[in-house]
């Protein structure tokens, strides 16, 4: 492979996994958990076939910011997940809960969980649409306490697996 087609492959690579991948993956379930660890592992491959086959110098085959973006995925997101697939989830019925919305990024939804009455730490998972809409109908947009639900969530990587509200009838 020329130096050319090997800068091109690097540089798309780079684009997408900071572009294009924030939007396509997805935010809650196993997938999301999957998408995590094969991006991490792709990196991985992929850094290792860039120091490989390199034949010039390093500055024009983006070899510096190859292993740097594969250090920071791993970082982020391959070893939380990792460690959520071997240690498994946590299934909680919180005190409290709120949603929220980013301001500066649209499309980032949130769910804020209060394990404990008064509790000054919260855990903070990034939810779906559907999930924040689901959410804010079933709180009915009042400022009463929210219903209580169930959630399912892998503690290291913070995502959400499974989210219950549970119907009046129903304990």
């Amino acid at each position: 492979m020329t130096a050319v087609q090997h800068k091109t492959l690097a540089f798309i690579w780079i684009i997408a996994n900071i572009l294009l991948i924030p939007h396509i993956r997805p935010l809650e379930g196993t997938a999301s958990l999957y998408t995590d660890v094969a991006l991490g592992l792709s990196g991985l491959l992929f850094c290792w076939w860039v120091w490989h086959d390199r034949r010039e110098t390093l500055a024009y085959h983006f070899a510096w910011e190859t292993p740097l973006l594969t250090l920071i995925l791993l970082i982020f997101l391959t070893i939380p997940a990792l460690r959520d697939l071997v240690g498994g989830t946590q299934s909680i019925k919180p005190h409290w809960y709120s949603t929220d919305r980013s301001a500066r990024l649209p499309g980032h939804y949130y769910l804020d969980l209060s394990l404990q009455p008064l509790a000054t730490e919260t855990v903070k998972l990034r939810i779906s649409r559907a999930t924040y809409d689901h959410l804010n109908q079933a709180r009915d947009e009042r400022n009463e306490r929210p219903p209580p639900i169930r959630v399912e969530y892998w503690p290291h990587s913070r995502t959400l697996k499974q989210l219950q509200i549970p119907n009046e009838n129903s304990p």
